[in-house]
């Protein structure tokens, strides 16, 4: 018996039926032996009227011990059954191979591992493919949000670059009113001088004036006429201030726009209003001017009365060199208002080109955001897209209604996962950390291992094996500090004559 527990202590998973058969037979030699022997042991050391008794002790004795091993021994076995199952699944291949084949669904559900799953690995992949699930859910939300900003980002470049163009027109447009106020200021200065030239030359006139009635009545009308011309020429110089008054104040708040200041775009359009009431409050007054100097509507303006003015005087006193000189003036002043007053009129149509443009740009550029948020709204649900699929490409994911996602039935998505949790799966266990292997296997009942897939069956198995290999030394212990024991008993004689013969020769000793 020693020899086949010995046997049987050396047993693995991976030794043959032979190997137990061999074991088994060898135990079962020496426990046959043995149990006859002893009976026979115990019936020659008993007096003859007590063999029956002593026979009886024997049995009883016998499966007294017999109960009470067996149910320490079973004890044994599934007290140490848990943590050798646990043990076993801290070698890496063993439970590399166990979670390959618990997490594919063709394994998983077929009906000769349904008992198996049930008992050990429903409960261990259930919290697995929970936690990958909320895992492959945070890092879904991860890779949208980072996409979302680098879609913007890249959208806002493109944009902001195209709104550049819009700033440069609103530059352009800038500096063509800048030209057209410079013009207009020019033209409007020599167009004071002129008419300056004009009221030195009446001067002159007003000298002569004694001289003819005639003349006199005329020079008393262009005389008015020159003062209408001078406060129109008086206000156009207040109109041009006020012009230049708004288009600094719309230039400050373009630039203010520029920045970024949504309040500053909210007033584009009412300084755009002031411009433009400015420009056309300007432009009416460089008309009105330009009508008194130059005559429309087939009647003659300032610079002709100037110039008959001029004729008259001539003629009345041709000799006379004071109105020889005014009337000079008067029509060098005359021309000079007449030549500079067309300059207003271009510069207020420069200025309003420029004011044009200037509206233009801050138009687009108020525009930017909309365009961005519309911009990043066409192109993120492909950005998205192409993101996921990198990353399930590079991860062995798979992508599902836009979500990260992982396919079981896939055998690469499976290893690349089982590969993943593995290492943090068997450190967990060791260090008694880990509450994602808590299986069944208080029930003695191990039906539900018959049939099931190898790989599901090898760590209860291993487990098993080990406990088992625990009993077989334990056994082996005892037989062997039993036989230490037996060495220091008395060695009863073996009888010579049955307790029959013994009796009967007691009998005839006590007749002779």
């Amino acid at each position: 018996m020693a020899v086949g527990f010995a046997i049987l202590a050396n047993i693995t998973l991976d030794k043959p039926l032979a190997y137990l058969l061999v074991a088994m037979f060898v135990v079962g030699l020496g426990l046959g032996q043995l149990m006859q022997t002893l009976t026979m042991a115990v019936q020659a050391a008993a007096p003859a009227a007590d063999i029956g008794v002593a026979t009886s002790s024997a049995t009883f004795f016998r499966q007294i011990g017999g109960t009470l091993g067996t149910a320490i021994m079973l004890s044994m076995l599934f007290s140490s059954l848990p943590a050798n199952i646990s043990t076993s699944l801290t070698d890496k291949a063993t439970i590399t191979a166990a979670l390959d084949a618990a997490l594919d669904p063709a394994v998983a559900t077929a009906p000769a591992n349904r008992a198996i799953m049930a008992k050990m690995w429903t409960p261990v992949t259930t919290k697995i493919t929970d936690k990958i699930d909320t895992s492959l859910s945070d890092a879904t939300d991860q890779v949208k949000t980072q996409v979302e900003a680098a879609v913007r980002q890249q959208v806002s470049t493109i944009v902001h670059a195209k709104a550049a163009e819009g700033t440069g027109k609103l530059a352009d447009g800038l500096d063509s009113l800048g030209a057209g106020l410079n013009q207009l200021s020019t033209g409007t200065g020599a167009f004071v001088s002129g008419v300056g030239k004009i009221g030195g030359g009446t001067a002159g006139a007003s000298a002569i004036a004694n001289a003819s009635g005639q003349l006199s009545s005329g020079l008393t009308k262009l005389s008015a006429a020159e003062q209408t011309a001078a406060s129109t020429t008086q206000k156009s110089t207040t109109d041009y201030a006020a012009l230049a008054s708004a288009m600094k104040t719309l230039g400050a708040d373009q630039q203010a726009c520029t920045d970024g200041d949504s309040a500053a775009c909210g007033r584009l359009a009412s300084d755009n209003t002031s411009v433009q009431g400015a420009m056309t409050a300007l432009a009416t007054s460089v008309y009105t001017t330009s009508g008194y100097l130059n005559g429309g509507s087939g009647k003659p303006g300032l610079a002709t009365g100037l110039a008959q003015a001029a004729s008259g005087s001539t003629k009345l006193s041709s000799g006379l060199t004071q109105l020889a000189s005014g009337a000079q003036q008067l029509a060098t002043g005359a021309n000079t208002a007449a030549s500079k007053g067309s300059l207003l009129t271009s510069g207020t149509r420069k200025a309003a080109s420029g004011t044009t443009a200037i509206a233009d740009g801050a138009h687009k550029l108020s525009a930017v955001d909309a365009q961005i948020e519309d911009a990043v709204a066409k192109a993120l649900p492909d950005a998205e897209a192409k993101a996921l699929q990198k990353v399930a490409g590079e991860k062995h994911f798979t992508v599902v209604d836009g979500r990260l996602a992982i396919d079981y039935a896939d055998p690469v998505q499976r290893q690349a996962i089982i590969d993943s949790i593995v290492p943090g799966l068997i450190s967990a266990i060791r260090d008694g950390s880990s509450d994602q292997v808590q299986t069944d296997t208080s029930s003695s009942n191990t039906s539900f291992l018959t049939g099931a897939d190898p790989r599901l069956t090898k760590p209860f198995l291993s487990a098993f094996n080990t406990s088992v290999v625990s009993l077989y030394w334990t056994a082996l212990t005892v037989m062997l500090f039993a036989f230490v024991i037996t060495l220091f008993y008395r060695v009863p004689p073996l009888r010579t004559r049955s307790a029959l013969e013994e009796k009967t020769a007691a009998a005839e000793g006590m007749l002779g």
